[in-house]
């Protein structure tokens, strides 16, 4: 719990030693404004997933994503090639920037083949607690 109060400051870890470090890494961290922060630093960063709308914030710092369009749309696809008549996309759409473009490519995938609007089948809860109960 530290470490998220300590974010949520947009403080760097203290055990950091900023003479000792040539550039920043992160990986699936999901806070908008410590990356932000992160990304005024002077120091090279990369960003390996981020928050939701990563892709449409301008960061200084280069920026590393799983390519979904390919595997969502072939996903979506076979599902319908297996008789699929209703196909609902699960997870919550705002957690991170690999689920945020899952999302639209799924749905157009659907529509696209003249299938029931999906969102209606969905199950966008946010967080993540309640993808942990199979309920």
């Amino acid at each position: 719990m530290r470490s998220l109060r300590r974010r949520s400051r947009n403080k760097l870890p203290p055990h950091l030693l900023w003479e000792d470090t040539a550039e920043i890494l992160t990986i699936e961290l999901f806070d908008k404004d410590y990356l932000n922060m992160i990304s005024s630093l002077t120091l090279p960063c990369i960003i390996v997933d981020g928050h939701a709308k990563m892709v449409s914030s301008v960061l200084n710092c280069d920026f590393v994503s799983m390519e979904n369009f390919t595997a969502s749309t072939a996903l979506t696809l076979r599902l319908i090639d297996c008789a699929a008549k209703t196909i609902g996309f699960v997870g919550d759409k705002d957690h991170c920037s690999s689920f945020y473009m899952r999302w639209p490519v799924s749905t157009t995938a659907i529509s696209e083949v003249g299938l029931p609007d999906s969102g209606s089948n969905s199950i966008l809860e946010q967080g993540s607690d309640s993808y942990g109960d199979p309920d």
